[in-house]
């Protein structure tokens, strides 16, 4: 059975707290209600948004609120896109305050591309940081995270971090990939969510 999630980050397009009640609203309205049930999650914006391997967005918890008070509403669970690189004290704030489920792949991807890329620099294995550059920019993912002034070829080990998570599956990554153990990267990413989210 599919299960779906309705509205889309900051980046993409901007929705203000009427848009999002007259989205629900509308989709409620035109579709069977036993599809309406099966929309789990409804995307809420707080005014964050990443480019350049940073959060350029400010964050507003009155817009957050607002927006939680809608969702509720139609009994849906809220998510919010672009939570990285905030303040701890902001990202728990977010989940006291109500929010639900909060995306943070973009800066967990990057965590783990450093830990490849920081294996093949300590290894001074050239070689392989041109060819995890090449795949990279070959593959145009980094294209949506950087600014119009990106200098991709000034840039490769900025283009690495912010695009390689999206080669992992990559058929030439895999030689990168069997470097490091699949055991250590999720004890290092472990450890980089529980940092992210502990209130000590």
């Amino acid at each position: 059975m599919l299960y779906f999630e309705i509205a889309t980050e900051e980046a993409i397009r901007k929705f203000t707290v009427d848009e999002i009640q007259k989205l629900l609203y509308e989709i409620k309205n035109n579709i069977k209600a036993e599809i309406f049930e099966r929309i789990l999650f409804c995307v809420i914006q707080s005014g964050t948004a990443l480019k350049d391997g940073i959060n350029i967005g400010n964050y507003n918890n009155d817009r957050l609120v607002k927006m939680l008070d809608v969702v509720k509403q139609y009994n849906k669970l809220s998510k919010e896109h672009n939570g990285d690189y905030m303040k701890k004290e902001i990202m728990i704030n977010r989940f006291n305050t109500g929010l639900d489920s909060l995306n943070i792949a973009p800066e967990i991807g990057v965590f783990e591309t450093k830990i490849f890329l920081n294996k093949l620099i300590a290894d001074k294995d050239q070689k392989n940081i041109d060819l995890f550059y090449q795949i990279c920019y070959d593959s145009g993912k980094w294209k949506k995270w950087v600014s119009d002034d990106f200098n991709p070829i000034k840039n490769k080990i900025k283009l690495i971090e912010i695009c390689g998570h999206y080669v992992f599956s990559n058929n030439e990554f895999q030689i990168i990939k069997k470097m490091i153990s699949k055991t250590v990267i999720e004890k290092e990413i472990h450890k980089k969510i529980l940092t992210l989210f502990s209130q000590t």
